[in-house]
């Protein structure tokens, strides 16, 4: 217990509202950083990726498409640690393979193992327990959005 040695050995009732300003301190400097660490998600993409998220919406330019591509709200795909993923949902089907990242330019690179013409390459934004993914190629996939929300 580090704050609490630091306050045994520092407190002095003769300076109580000194010893409480710098408590404050102290409390506001652990919280703000760990606020930071969290809103900061985007500063380190291949660790926040991991794990598993539900689609919820999909946009082509402002039109939201979520019905046409998961009618049945069951798609999702999780990001494992050792660098592979799987994807699952309605006629979609299963999807396996690698992804990359790119942590300066927070892109994404999907492998799949169904052939090349599956693999895809995203733009990444992280909010609150959202992820956000732009398509990045052709002028359709750079219209495309797929909005996700993290399961765990």
């Amino acid at each position: 217990m580090v704050i609490g040695d630091f306050i045994n050995k520092h407190w002095n009732p003769e300076f109580r509202p000194w010893n409480l300003v710098v408590l404050c301190f102290l409390g506001f400097g652990v919280y703000g950083g760990q606020v930071y660490a969290f809103n900061n998600k985007s500063t380190n993409p291949s660790i926040w990726i991991v794990g598993k998220w539900k689609m919820v919406t999909v946009l082509e330019g402002n039109q939201d498409v979520t019905p046409l591509m998961n009618p049945q709200d069951d798609r999702w795909i999780e990001f494992k640690s050792d660098g592979s993923f799987q994807s699952d949902g309605g006629s979609h089907g299963v999807n396996t393979g690698t992804y990359q990242i790119d942590n300066l330019e927070k892109t994404l690179h999907l492998d799949s193992d169904s052939g090349e013409d599956d693999d895809s390459n995203w733009r990444l934004q992280f909010r609150e327990d959202l992820l956000y993914m732009r398509g990045i190629g052709s002028q359709r996939q750079e219209m495309t959005t797929v909005i996700s929300q993290r399961v765990y």
